[in-house]
């Protein structure tokens, strides 16, 4: 559903860091075709998704925005994320354009 060529989505994955998160979204896609390489898994999941924002729930409960990164591919073919904001704090600014 987000790689359906509408402009936007949002989505939720229980994860512990951005890269967790699309590594689980990689393996539930090899779950379900599982002849795909994994660098095309990967690709496909690089290419349907810009940012990652990774929430943490504080011992009060509340939540807070420990994480954002961007998505990329690595030269090796794996899935990448470059820090946007870590710790509350923004460190990098958005390099790829809406794609």
């Amino acid at each position: 559903a987000l790689n359906t060529g509408h402009d936007g989505s949002l989505a939720t994955v229980h994860a512990n860091s951005a890269l967790d998160a699309l590594q689980r979204l990689a393996a539930l896609v090899l779950q379900e075709v599982g002849n795909w390489p994994l660098v095309a898994v990967n690709a496909h999941v690089a290419r349907a998704i810009d940012a990652v924002v990774h929430l943490e729930r504080s011992s009060n409960g509340r939540r807070r925005v420990v994480e954002v990164a961007e998505v990329g591919i690595g030269e090796d073919g794996g899935l990448n994320v470059r820090q946007l904001v870590s710790g509350g704090d923004v460190v990098a600014e958005l390099r790829q354009g809406r794609r």
